[in-house]
């Protein structure tokens, strides 16, 4: 027996939650329910996998010590194969499309993409799965990904079962802000909370790890605000961030004109570009094109009280600093908060569309 075990979290920054779950996984302390959630970006459905991962060793389970997950044993076999059956876009990540269901002792369950909630159906198909004995652990194990995204049927379900959980069960739960979920949820898990990462690990991940160059990580470390998965996403993935460069010049072209119609247009040139005909997919993407608008107004912001190391999108900042004595304060913050009500909007399943438009006109 031995606890002389050697974790490894696929993670930069957040040692606070590292810590934790390490001491949760030495000391055998697991608790029932777990709710990961922070912004997007930040590693959280990554570190939630691996939780899993190690939980389900076997090298972990029979307390020999050592690397874990072990890498070797069957059930971290069953990991690796379903890593090499994923893919990631920049909608996507490798957990979004992994076939979870190939492990027998690991679910993961998220709202489908072109639908706007966990449904009923989807968490009484886990409570199922849980209630079976484990088979190549000592664990059955669920993530619920985008968990803010569960019907109201579908919580109450799930409230069911976090009162009373299966023997050897543990759920997980995914999820940008607390706020969006029922209190009843809340109170009856393990709350581990992520937060935004120093600029400075960032960087030195990109440069150390990556083997970026030191300006272009500067730029990207500014750029990610905090999340280095999105850091990498931009490092990797072109189109990504070609995209995310369109969606913030368009914003500085509607916020710099007057002109109502001019401002229309150019929302429709990104709506039509975005295709946004299906609901859900629709309302995500709205949510990603707000948070871009509202990085940009930050910076704005922050240009006018002369806080320019803090800018985020240092790429614009000549285009911020030109634009200094064109916007009052005042009309700054009125757009932040404009875009935070939009975020409300779409959260309330107003068509993102219309909720586009509402901002583009108010600005």
């Amino acid at each position: 027996m031995s606890n002389n075990f050697i974790f490894h979290w696929p993670l930069v920054g957040n040692q606070r939650v590292i810590d934790f779950l390490a001491r949760s996984l030495i000391n055998r302390r697991l608790a029932n329910a777990y709710l990961f959630v922070g912004p997007d970006n930040l590693g959280k459905t990554t570190i939630a996998a691996r939780f899993v991962q190690i939980i389900l060793c076997n090298q972990y389970t029979a307390n020999r010590g050592g690397d874990v997950p072990c890498g070797v044993c069957p059930s971290c076999q069953k990991f690796q194969f379903l890593s090499r059956k994923t893919s990631a876009s920049d909608e996507q990540t490798a957990e979004d499309s992994a076939p979870a269901t190939l492990h027998s002792d690991y679910y993961i369950i998220k709202s489908p993409r072109d639908k706007n909630n966990i449904s009923i159906v989807q968490i009484r198909e886990l409570i199922k799965n849980l209630g079976m004995s484990p088979f190549l652990s000592s664990y059955k194990v669920g993530i619920i990904k985008r968990a803010e995204y569960l019907s109201e049927s579908a919580a109450n379900t799930l409230l069911k079962t976090l009162e009373e959980p299966p023997v050897n069960s543990i759920i997980i739960l995914v999820a940008n802000q607390l706020e969006f979920l029922p209190p009843t949820i809340r109170s009856r898990c393990q709350i581990v909370e992520f937060k935004p990462v120093d600029s400075e690990a960032i960087y030195q991940y990109l440069t150390q790890e990556k083997g970026v160059a030191r300006a272009e990580a500067k730029n990207l470390a500014y750029l990610s605000l905090g999340r280095p998965a999105l850091a990498v996403k931009f490092l990797e993935n072109a189109d990504f961030a070609a995209k995310y460069k369109l969606w913030a010049e368009i914003f500085l072209a509607i916020i710099k004109s007057d002109d109502y119609n001019f401002r229309l247009s150019r929302l429709d040139d990104l709506t039509q570009r975005e295709a946004l005909d299906n609901a859900a997919l629709a309302r995500r993407r709205a949510k990603r094109i707000i948070e871009v608008w509202e990085g940009v107004s930050r910076d704005l912001f922050l240009t006018q009280m002369g806080h320019f190391p803090l800018v985020q999108h240092q790429f614009f900042l000549p285009e911020f600093k030109k634009l200094k004595n064109k916007f009052a304060l005042s009309k700054i913050l009125n757009v932040l908060a404009l875009l935070k009500e939009g975020r409300a909007y779409l959260q309330a399943n107003l068509s993102p569309k219309l909720v586009l438009e509402n901002i583009v006109i108010s600005i």
